[in-house]
């Protein structure tokens, strides 16, 4: 009964074959408003046009909102916010970087767990909402401080999935 009930609780996944860089371009346009008011840029660079990963399209799309939700919180007035899309070790790899003040060492793990708000800002469930999504979808998620001193860097990796054309089989030969 205990295992039943658990998996009736857990989320269920509706996963499909998706380009990464359709997850972020969707993401995108729901922010654009957004970066408009406080007159932000933002960039998408996509190292290869053919990256997949498999995911749940709706939940994965939210995942890359609250992360650009956060840059755009976190850069000041007129900044700059770039995406960029790549693989790295059979995963695809999708690194948010803005020019914020930067994650504080102590703060790096903590930012990941529910109702923590480093800053006093938002309900602090974004990241951990965030870092729950995408262990769901077998992948990783982590923040680094950009080398040159502003902003930081969030990181997701999923496994690549390889979209294959489908199969078109020969017409069974015909029987007498």
């Amino acid at each position: 009964m205990d295992a039943s009930r658990e998996d009736e609780l857990a989320p269920r996944l509706e996963l499909e074959p998706l380009p990464a860089q359709e997850m972020v371009s969707g993401a995108v346009a729901l922010m654009n408003p957004l970066l408009a008011a406080k007159r932000q840029t933002l960039s998408v660079e996509v190292e290869d046009p053919q990256p997949a990963v498999l995911v749940d399209r709706r939940r994965f799309e939210q995942v890359v909102v609250n992360l650009l939700s956060n840059a755009q919180r976190h850069t000041p007035e007129g900044g700059r916010i770039e995406v960029r899309i790549g693989g790295e070790d059979g995963d695809v790899v999708i690194a948010v970087k803005d020019s914020g003040p930067g994650v504080a060492e102590a703060e790096r793990e903590l930012i990941f767990e529910p109702f923590f708000r480093g800053d006093s800002s938002g309900l602090g469930l974004g990241l951990a909402i965030a870092k729950s999504v995408v262990e769901l979808h077998n992948g990783r998620i982590w923040v680094e401080n950009n080398a040159n001193g502003q902003g930081s860097t969030f990181f997701v990796a999923l496994p690549k999935h390889a979209i294959r054309a489908p199969v078109t089989s020969a017409p069974a030969p015909a029987t007498a």
